[in-house]
């Protein structure tokens, strides 16, 4: 038998099968600029961001973590920790969209002469 989530509980159950959102994917993934970018060998300068197919999901990414550190950090953690970056990320990014939408409501309005 099978079980049909509504879009609130796939979106609940399933978002740790998601991409990681491009938002947070810097800080999650450790992409930050490195100090090492220029190659000693013949001086040419490399790009400030590590590159790389990142990972289909953060579940891949933290299995990955998981293994790396043999079994010092654990997927859960690393799973529960992402989430509350994630949430707060898109919280932050939700009040920037209705401070801009409240911003173009003001200078939409008709202007009296």
């Amino acid at each position: 038998m099978v079980k049909l989530f509504t879009d609130e509980e796939m979106n609940e159950k399933c978002k740790d099968y998601d991409p990681i959102p491009l938002k947070v994917a810097q800080d999650i993934l450790h992409r930050n600029e490195r100090d090492d970018r220029v190659n000693i060998l013949n001086g040419i300068i490399k790009s400030p961001y590590r590159i790389g197919q990142p990972p289909a999901n953060v579940n891949m990414y933290a299995d990955g973590v998981q293994k790396l550190t043999r079994g010092r950090v654990r997927a859960e953690l690393f799973i529960q920790e992402y989430n509350k970056v994630v949430d707060a990320k898109m919280a932050e990014q939700e009040k920037e969209l209705e401070q801009m939408e409240e911003e173009d409501i003001d200078v939409n309005e008709p202007k009296e002469l």
